[in-house]
């Protein structure tokens, strides 16, 4: 029985202190990042232009964009300083470009939740009516969502091409 095996030993040979100080120091990052988002009301999906830091050690290129991605920036500027603070500052100006890359993501959001909701394969190529997308994310909003054609409609509606009914 596995229940009376003994518990593994874990190899040192594969501890990385430096990584692990380093993606603590992202965690902080990004939990700051989120509490300015959670203050000014600022979905993440929305992304923004940059985030600012000032303190600590400058990360890897890698932890970097693991950063990028976990608070939804496009670009970090981090200007090394002392590493016992950390002063986070987010650009929330929200431009054109970036109101129309968080709607993108929140239609990409809509639809993949219509498939779920009508048990339509995240895989099966269908239609979708839209009473509004950025005409300029619309090949994205098909390629990520296996939508042929995206027609304008009262309301977010779902069809399979192979019957056309409404889902």
């Amino acid at each position: 029985s596995i229940h009376l095996e003994d518990w593994p030993v874990a190899d040192d040979s594969y501890m990385n202190e430096s990584l692990e100080d380093e993606m603590a120091t992202i965690r902080v990052v990004a939990e700051k990042a989120h509490a300015v988002r959670k203050e000014q009301k600022i979905k993440v999906r929305q992304p923004l232009a940059k985030v600012t830091v000032v303190g600590g050690r400058l990360p890897s290129i890698d932890s970097l964009e693991v950063l990028k991605s976990e608070i939804n920036v496009e670009d970090v500027n981090w200007t090394v300083g002392d590493s016992s603070t950390l002063d986070v500052t987010l650009d929330t100006t929200i431009t054109d470009q970036l109101r129309a890359k968080g709607e993108m993501r929140e239609i990409i959001r809509t639809v993949q939740d219509l498939r779920k909701d009508a048990g339509v394969a995240f895989d099966e190529l269908v239609d979708i009516q839209l009473p509004s997308w950025p005409h300029e994310h619309e090949e994205e909003i098909k390629k990520r969502t296996m939508v042929q054609s995206i027609t304008k409609g009262d309301n977010a509606r779902m069809m399979r091409i192979t019957s056309q009914k409404g889902v």
